[in-house]
């Protein structure tokens, strides 16, 4: 389902919706599709953000417990699956990767909430006008516990680009695909 994730191992609780039959099959009435919307797209952010999952591949991703419900014998389909990430992507919490909407970046925070998480962990550790690299911001033993940690790398480089026009770092390629970076105030 993921390009990236923490391995979470507690179980995520689903809505009481989750367990209603008609939740998974688009509503007629414009006013209810509405809230149905809303609903499918609070439990996708939901089940991302509980799972650290930052990309998901839709076809295995309707597969798993996000998208269907043994329980009552329930899956939503491709198209309604569609449907609700499309309205994330309109709202600017997930980017498509590719043009046939196979795979998706899901922004259970937006690459502006990731920018301003990172800033703030980098300024409260007096590491202004330091250098650090990728991996020490991804991966790093400083950084296990923060809501970055083992963010996709994607959406980190995103939110590090939102830093970058604001003017807070400078960004250092590296001839091996690395990149450091130097942060301001």
């Amino acid at each position: 389902v993921s390009t990236q994730s923490t391995g979470e191992t507690t179980e995520f609780k689903f809505p009481t919706l989750y367990n209603l039959p008609p939740f998974f099959t688009l509503q007629p009435v414009s006013d209810t599709q509405k809230l149905q919307t809303q609903a499918w797209c609070s439990l996708i952010l939901d089940y991302c953000r509980h799972y650290k999952l930052s990309t998901l591949n839709v076809e295995q991703a309707q597969e798993t417990s996000l998208f269907q419900n043994k329980k009552i014998n329930r899956r939503l389909s491709h198209q309604n699956v569609i449907l609700f990430l499309d309205s994330l992507v309109s709202k600017g919490n997930a980017e498509w990767l590719d043009s046939k909407k196979l795979k998706i970046h899901i922004f259970w925070k937006k690459p502006s909430e990731w920018a301003m998480s990172i800033y703030n962990w980098v300024s409260n550790r007096g590491l202004v006008n330091s250098l650090l690299t990728l991996t020490e911001l991804r991966e790093g033993d400083d950084v296990v516990g923060e809501d970055f940690y083992l963010l996709d790398r994607d959406v980190f480089l995103k939110a590090v680009e939102i830093l970058q026009k604001e003017g807070k770092v400078a960004v250092i390629e590296g001839r091996d695909g690395n990149f450091g970076f130097k942060f301001f105030s």
